[in-house]
């Protein structure tokens, strides 16, 4: 008998306070949660800053908390949740996985603790890269 290793997942929203969608999005992300039987929901974000880069203290909070041992994976709908400029988002991605943690996006369909190239070249289409380059 093999025992699973249970992964801790930070739900990460981040929106606006007249967002429509909020409670879809979260009671999506719920729901693919608990799908995965070897994910733990630890914490679930949502986030209100008004700050557009990575320095945000919702977002902070929980990378030091992965620093920390204390969660695996952000899981966010679209990775443009963390950040829309997939150059800065990919330092952020490579820094994560230097500590053995990742970024899981349910649209994308890609958990950058696994992915073995950019996301730039994993979810843009072949004819896209070539203009955005």
């Amino acid at each position: 008998m093999t025992t699973t290793e249970i992964k801790k997942v930070c739900c990460y929203i981040r929106t606006n306070s007249q967002d429509p969608t909020l409670n879809e999005r979260a009671e999506f992300l719920k729901s693919v949660v608990a799908l995965h039987e070897d994910w733990e929901c630890v914490g679930f974000v949502i986030d209100k800053s008004k700050r557009s880069g990575l320095d945000r203290p919702d977002l902070s909070e929980i990378v030091e908390k992965m620093e920390n041992g204390e969660i695996k994976y952000i899981v966010v709908t679209h990775f443009s949740v963390i950040h829309p400029n997939l150059s800065i988002l990919q330092k952020f991605a490579d820094k994560l996985k230097g500590i053995g943690c990742g970024i899981v996006s349910l649209y994308e369909r890609v958990n950058t603790l696994y992915l073995n190239d950019t996301i730039r070249n994993t979810i843009l289409p072949k004819d896209t890269k070539s203009k955005n380059t």
